[in-house]
C-alpha cells in the first residue's frame, strides 16, 4: 500500500512538473530529529500539498539537510532542476542568506526561488508588536482570548475584583493585587488599550488562520499583509473614535496624566513579462510577451481576476495550449510554498503515531504509516486486488 500510495504522488508530482519543496524538523518521543518532507504542485489548475516522508539527520546544519533531501528526490526519481519554489521557517540554518539551506539548493538550482514562511513571519510581526502590551506574558495568539474576555466581561471582571478586595477571608496578598487591577481598570488608559489590542489582536490571528489553509498563494498572502496594514492605519485615523467607545466603556472620561488608495491599472504588463522571461529563460520564449497581453484580456472578459482563477479558467475551458506560456506561468506561481503548515500536521500524526507504547517502531515503518495516515485521501483512491498490494 505504502509504495503505491507513494508512487501515485511521485508520478502525480512528474505529470505537473513544476514544484516547490518545505522541509521542516522535530524530535520524536526517543530524541531521534525527524525531517518531513512536503511538495506542493498544481493538479486540475488547483495548488496541492503532499507529505512524502520523514527523513533521519543526525545534525541541524543546513548542509546535512540539503544534501538528505537532494538525496531523496534523486533517490524517488524526481528531477530538482523542475522545483521553482522554497520555504522555510526564519531559522538561520535553513534561510541564511549565504550558507543556509535555501542557499545551498539555489545553488544547485538558481530558479528555486525561497519564500519565508508567511505564517511564521506575521507570527514575529504580531509577538514584535504584542510585548509593547505588558497585561500577559504570554504567546501574542494566546491573548486574543486574554483581550476578547476583557472587552466582553469588563465590568463583571471589575466587580470580580472588588469583591475579592473586600473580603476578610482572603490573603492581604490578594486584596492588595485585586485592589491594584481593579483600580487600573478604571483608567481610561487602560480602556482603551483593551479596546485597541483587542481589535488589532482579532485580525492579526485571524489573519494568521488564514495563512493556514493549503490553497493559500503569494497574491492571497500579500492581499492579505496589505489590507492588514490598511486596517492598521485606519486605526490611526480613528482614534477620537476609538477614545470616545473607551470612555463609554470604562465611566472615565479623563486620562491618568493630562482612505484607501485607488488600484492602480497596471501598465507595465509587457515590462514584467520580459523581467519573468529573464528570470526563467528555461520555460519562457520571446512570444509569451505578447501572449500575455491577450490573455489579460481574455481573463478581463471572462470575469478571472485572481491568479487561482485564471489557473481554473485554463484547465476547465480547455484553452491551456492557447496560452502555454501563461499556463506556465499560472503554474509556477500557484506551486509555490508559502507556509509551513503542513509541515506542523505531519508532525502532529508523528506524535500520535510513534507514542509511548511505540517507541521502538522502525524508522521505515513510521514513514509508511504517517504517509497512509496524512495521505489518506489518496491511499481512499486506490484499488487493491491482490494480496500483495498490501506488502
Amino acid at each position: 500500500m505504502v509504495k503505491q500510495v507513494k508512487n501515485y504522488i511521485v508520478k502525480e508530482l512528474k505529470t505537473a512538473k513544476y514544484f516547490s519543496v518545505s522541509v521542516d524538523s522535530t524530535p520524536d518521543l526517543v530524541h531521534v530529529d525527524q525531517l518531513t518532507v512536503i511538495v506542493r504542485y498544481v493538479v486540475s489548475g488547483k495548488p496541492v500539498e503532499r507529505f512524502l516522508t520523514f527523513l533521519q539527520t543526525g545534525s541541524h546544519k543546513a548542509e546535512v539537510l540539503a544534501t538528505s533531501l537532494l538525496e531523496f528526490l534523486e533517490k524517488e526519481g524526481i528531477d530538482f532542476d523542475n522545483c521553482r519554489g522554497q520555504s522555510y521557517d526564519n531559522a538561520n540554518n535553513m534561510s541564511g542568506r549565504y550558507t543556509g539551506m535555501q542557499a545551498r539548493l539555489k545553488d544547485k538550482n538558481p530558479v528555486a526561488v525561497f519564500i519565508p514562511c508567511a505564517a511564521h513571519s506575521l507570527n514575529l510581526v504580531g509577538q514584535a508588536a504584542a510585548s509593547c502590551c505588558s497585561l500577559f506574558d504570554t504567546r501574542w495568539s494566546a491573548r486574543v482570548d486574554a483581550t476578547k474576555a476583557l472587552v466582553e466581561g469588563y465590568n463583571q471582571i471589575q466587580n470580580a475584583l472588588r469583591d475579592i478586595e473586600s473580603d476578610l477571608e482572603q490573603t492581604p496578598e490578594a486584596r492588595h493585587e485585586a485592589r491594584t487591577l481593579a483600580d487600573k481598570m478604571d483608567n481610561l488608559e487602560t480602556a482603551l488599550m483593551v479596546k485597541i489590542w483587542n481589535l488589532i489582536l482579532v485580525r492579526f490571528n485571524s489573519t494568521n488562520k488564514a495563512f493556514q489553509g493549503v490553497e493559500i498563494d503569494l497574491k492571497k498572502v500579500l492581499d492579505l499583509i496589505n489590507s492588514l496594514e490598511r486596517f492598521l492605519e485606519s486605526l490611526r485615523n480613528r482614534y477620537e473614535e476609538r477614545e470616545l467607545d473607551a470612555r463609554s466603556f470604562c465611566g472615565n472620561t479623563d486620562y491618568k496624566a493630562a482612505t484607501s488608495r485607488p488600484r492602480k491599472i497596471n501598465k507595465r504588463l509587457r515590462s514584467e513579462a520580459e523581467k519573468l522571461t529573464t528570470a526563467f529563460p528555461r520555460d519562457f520564449s520571446y512570444v509569451f510577451i505578447e501572449e500575455i497581453v491577450q490573455f489579460a484580456a481574455f481573463a478581463e472578459l471572462r470575469l478571472c481576476l485572481t491568479p487561482s482563477q485564471q489557473a481554473v479558467l485554463l484547465h476547465d475551458e480547455g484553452v491551456a495550449s492557447t496560452f502555454p506560456g501563461v499556463n506556465v506561468a499560472l503554474r509556477i506561481y500557484l506551486s509555490m510554498m508559502v507556509t509551513n503548515c503542513s509541515e506542523e500536521r505531519s508532525f502532529s500524526k508523528l506524535a500520535l503515531i510513534k507514542n509511548y507504547l511505540r517507541t521502538t517502531m522502525t524508522h521505515e515503518r513510521l514513514s509508511a504509516l504517517c504517509l497512509l495516515d496524512v495521505e489518506s485521501s489518496v491511499l481512499k483512491m486506490m484499488q487493491f486486488e491482490e494480496k500483495k498490494d498490501f506488502l
